[in-house]
C-alpha cells in the first residue's frame, strides 16, 4: 500500500541542482563586464604607448651648436605601394647663420639622397629656412605580408655653405610620430666631412596590428555563425525563412567592402591577411547562402 501523507505533517524539502536564473544573468553579465574591461585596458596600453613612441626623439649631430642648422625631422607617412617615406623637416639657422628672426644670414645648399637619387635644395639670404619634405625609399618585406610587414629607409644629408663650400654643423632631433606605423628604431652616425646618416626600421603599429585581428575575428565570428544557421535548416530541418537568406547576403557583401577595407592601411586584395581572413570567411558564408538557396529550391513544401 502507498504511503499516504499525513495532513499538517511536515513535508522533505526537495532541493533542485542548478544555478537560478537570476545568478546565471549575473555570472553571464560578470563575465561580459570583464572582458570590456580587459579589452580597454589592452587598448589604453597600446595607445599609450604608441603617443610614448611619438614623444621620444633620436639626437644625430652636434648637440648645442653655434653656428649650424638645427634640424627638427618627422617620420610623417610611410606608403608601401609606392615604397617611399616622406621624412618633413624643419630647419632653424643659429649662430652667425642667423641674420634675424630666422632668417638666413648666406645661402646655404642642402644635399641629401632622395627617392630618385641625390637632390639638391638652394636656401638664398635673407630668407627662411622653414620646412620641406624629404621623399625617402623605403625598402624591407613585401606589402604582402600585412598587417606583419616591416621596412627600412636610409638618408644622407648635408648642409653646405654656398660661399666657403664648407660643410655645415648640424644639430638633427628626429621623432617618431606617423599614423598607423611604428618607427622601431632610428640610428644615426657623422663622417668627419659632416654628412650625417639616418637610418629607420618602421613596422604597422601595435594599434593598427590590434585592430586588423580585431576585424579578421569579427568575420570568422559572422562567418561560423551563418555556416551554423545554414548547417540547422539544412541538416536539423530547421524552419526556412527568406529573412536568413537576406541577412546572409548583407554578410557576404559587407565583408569587402565594411569591414576588410576598413583595416588601417591595408592594400589591395591578396595580402597576408586576407587568406587566414577575409577570403575564407567570405567563402564560408558564400557556400552557406548557395546552399541555402538550393535546399529552398529542391526541399518540398511542408
Amino acid at each position: 500500500m502507498a504511503d499516504v501523507a499525513t495532513p499538517g505533517a511536515e513535508q522533505p524539502t526537495v532541493t533542485r541542482s542548478g544555478w537560478s536564473p537570476n545568478r546565471k544573468v549575473a555570472v553571464i553579465g560578470g563575465i561580459f563586464l570583464a572582458l570590456i574591461l580587459v579589452v580597454v585596458i589592452a587598448a589604453v596600453e597600446i595607445f599609450s604607448s604608441h603617443l610614448e613612441n611619438a614623444k621620444s626623439g633620436t639626437e644625430i649631430g652636434t648637440a648645442n651648436i653655434t653656428d649650424g642648422i638645427e634640424a627638427v625631422g618627422t617620420v610623417n607617412k610611410v606608403d608601401p605601394v609606392t615604397s617611399q617615406m616622406t621624412f618633413s623637416l624643419v630647419l632653424t639657422p643659429t649662430g652667425t647663420l642667423d641674420a634675424s628672426g630666422g632668417l638666413l644670414a648666406a645661402p646655404i645648399s642642402l644635399y641629401y639622397d632622395g627617392a630618385s637619387g641625390t637632390k639638391v635644395v638652394n636656401f638664398a639670404a635673407d630668407e627662411p629656412l622653414g620646412s620641406l619634405d624629404l621623399t625617402l625609399p623605403l625598402e624591407g618585406s613585401n606589402v604582402g605580408s600585412y598587417p606583419w610587414d616591416n621596412y627600412t629607409a636610409d638618408v644622407q644629408l648635408s648642409f653646405r655653405d654656398d660661399k666657403t663650400g664648407s660643410t655645415l654643423p648640424v644639430d638633427l632631433q628626429v621623432h617618431r610620430n606617423v599614423p598607423a606605423y611604428n618607427v622601431v628604431d632610428v640610428t644615426g652616425s657623422v663622417d668627419t666631412e659632416g654628412v650625417i646618416s639616418a637610418h629607420f626600421q618602421v613596422g604597422r603599429a601595435a594599434s593598427a596590428v590590434a585592430f586588423s585581428m580585431l576585424v579578421t575575428i569579427i568575420m570568422w565570428g559572422l562567418a561560423l555563425g551563418v555556416a551554423f544557421m545554414a548547417l540547422s535548416v539544412i541538416l536539423r530541418r530547421r524552419k526556412f525563412e527568406l529573412a536568413m537568406l537576406a541577412m546572409m547576403a548583407a554578410v557576404l557583401f559587407a565583408m569587402p567592402a565594411a569591414l576588410r577595407s576598413f583595416q588601417p592601411g591595408i592594400p589591395a586584395p591578396g595580402v597576408l591577411s586576407d587568406f587566414y581572413g577575409f577570403i575564407p570567411c567570405d567563402g564560408l558564408v558564400a557556400v552557406s547562402l548557395i546552399s541555402m538557396i538550393a535546399v529552398y529550391l529542391i526541399r518540398k513544401p511542408a
